[in-house]
């Protein structure tokens, strides 16, 4: 999360952790810039949801080529049931496709 008025990009911050943390499997897969920090009711750092926003990201990702303009939902604390929503509904033919992308990526496809 950048200070006010700072900018900040995703690929600046990756270049700055690839140079700083020599251990490939210790450094980030991915980096997101966020406007704001998820807090808890107590002003704690709610990470569930920073893990909920991960997982619709790779969703999205992988959903791109068979599911243009879904609508994705993750409510799970621990952020392993998405609910996908298209335009039209999903048939049963669309929501096995999507269950298995989801499966690939160790996630269940949640009821709507």
């Amino acid at each position: 999360m950048p200070r006010a008025g700072a900018d900040c990009r995703a690929e600046e911050v990756a270049a700055f952790v690839a140079a700083a943390i020599a251990e490939p499997p210790a450094r980030p897969r991915h980096v997101f810039v966020v406007p704001d920090l998820p807090l808890t009711p107590l002003g704690k750092i709610a990470r569930f949801r920073l893990r909920q926003e991960a997982t619709l990201h790779r969703v999205r990702a992988a959903l791109a080529d068979i599911a243009p303009g879904a609508e994705l939902r993750c409510t799970d604390p621990a952020a392993r049931r998405v609910a996908v929503e298209m335009p039209g509904g999903l048939d049963g033919a669309g929501r096995a496709e999507v269950a298995g992308v989801l499966a690939r990526l160790g996630l269940n496809l949640a009821d709507g």
